[in-house]
């Protein structure tokens, strides 16, 4: 267990550091710091001082590139699986699937739009 780290930690938390900055402090997990200073508990002014930061222009931009770039890498992955899975679909499957979407969008000015179903 990494003991030095875990005092300091608590030192750090104490004086009123966030989770995140002593992380970056001491190069440990955020969830390593959580466990090591749950016990402490922050004066209100503290308390008020970190939501403070948190409420800044800098860091509310930084947690939105976050999620923006956290929310690319998901659809990246979901675009890469649907590539994988279109090469094995044959032409003739392809043009089947353009066709039921081509019937699905509808027609703009009547009702049913495939000409197959209206007689």
């Amino acid at each position: 267990m990494k003991e030095i780290e875990k005092k300091k930690a608590r030192k750090l938390r104490q004086l009123g550091w966030s989770l995140g900055q002593i992380k970056h402090e001491l190069d440990v997990s955020k969830s390593s710091v959580s466990i090591w200073v749950r016990d402490i508990k922050l004066t209100s002014e503290q308390k008020q001082e970190l939501s403070k930061k948190g409420l800044k222009k800098e860091i509310i931009e930084k947690r939105r590139e976050t999620r923006l770039r956290r929310e690319r890498a998901k659809r990246q992955i979901i675009i890469d699986k649907a590539k994988h899975e279109i090469e094995n679909l044959s032409i003739k499957d392809l043009k089947y699937i353009g066709i039921a979407l081509y019937w699905a969008e509808g027609s703009k000015t009547q009702r049913g739009g495939c000409p197959i179903f209206q007689q």
